[in-house]
């Protein structure tokens, strides 16, 4: 089983911005290889900056623009490093660039090396503990107040009891014979906390729990968290 370092990652925050071009160009003076485009999903060697309609907010009387930045496969504190010198730089635009409750920071970890027994082992710490992990973020993000992160313990037992959260869940959990059984009995949609849609074709899970944000250090710490989070329950 890989380390917690040696586990790759990828990250998209969504942001409000005046002008994504602008933007783009400010970081690219400052080091980031980074360029606007089209709505897509596809992975780049380089940072992206696309739309995101979900998104919206306002600014001395105008509207923004949703989008979304997104960067490429990254690795380890040298990745972290990649992460930070984006956001320090992003720190020093002097136009409009913020997150309010419409956004959030999804994060994309590679968890293939894992055996269905050691990913089931992790979907059953989400639902022992996504209270805790709820408590980290603003209301926004908790239990199923947002359509873009619902809760997967509440997808068992009665939602509220968490003896009784386990006891159902836990069960299902084991009788899941393959990947696409598991996906099913955690999510509906892509739009869950724990999203596993691409594993299959990508060997990733999803973590789409957390609020926006263009903090540095919250953004780091959210990655080494969840990273060691698929090393630590597996």
């Amino acid at each position: 089983m890989l380390a917690a370092t040696e586990r790759t990652f990828g990250i998209e925050l969504e942001a409000l911005m005046d002008d994504s071009e602008r933007v783009a160009q400010h970081l690219r003076n400052n080091g980031i290889e980074i360029y606007c485009e089209s709505y897509n999903h596809h992975t780049r060697d380089h940072w992206k900056i696309v739309s995101d309609a979900s998104v919206s907010g306002r600014s001395n009387g105008r509207y923004l623009q949703g989008m979304e930045i997104v960067s490429p496969i990254l690795l380890g504190d040298e990745g972290l490093a990649k992460v930070r010198a984006l956001l320090n730089a992003l720190d020093t635009y002097t136009g409009d660039v913020k997150v309010n409750s419409s956004c959030g920071f999804h994060l994309h970890v590679a968890i293939s090396d894992l055996s269905l027994k050691q990913i089931k082992n992790c979907a059953k710490a989400q639902l022992k503990y996504e209270w805790v992990f709820d408590s980290l973020l603003p209301r926004s993000r908790r239990d199923n107040n947002n359509t873009y992160c619902r809760s997967v313990s509440r997808r068992f037992g009665d939602g509220d009891n968490l003896r009784s959260i386990e006891e159902t869940g836990f069960a299902l959990i084991d009788s899941a014979q393959n990947m696409t059984t598991l996906e099913r009995l955690i999510q509906s949609g892509r739009f869950a906390k724990l999203n596993f849609q691409n594993y299959t074709s990508r060997g990733t899970v999803e973590i789409r729990h957390a609020a926006g944000t263009l903090d540095a250090e919250k953004v780091v710490n959210w990655v080494r968290l969840w990273t060691r989070f698929f090393v630590g329950f597996a």
